[in-house]
């Protein structure tokens, strides 16, 4: 498997980790060192984390998203 095969079937894993935790694509949030951070070798789940945090999104007790969070960032995404 190529390296750019590589990276994209690692983004593949950043957006189903983001999506599982969101219900938010990943194309919705703000962009991001996705290459860098495959190359720097971070877990999909650890670039799906950083990029929501990036993105506003809080993690309470370590075990997901608030409800808030949700509510704010579609709020943000689909203002007039």
């Amino acid at each position: 498997m190529s390296q750019t095969d590589e990276f994209t079937a690692w983004l593949r894993q950043v957006q189903t980790a983001v999506f599982a935790q969101s219900f938010v694509h990943l194309r919705d949030l703000p962009t991001q060192p996705y290459r860098d951070w495959f190359a720097a070798g971070y877990p999909p789940e650890a670039a799906a984390n950083a990029a929501l945090e990036a993105a506003g999104f809080e993690f309470v007790d370590g075990e997901g998203m608030s409800s808030d969070d949700f509510d704010a960032f579609y709020e943000a995404l689909y203002a007039d």
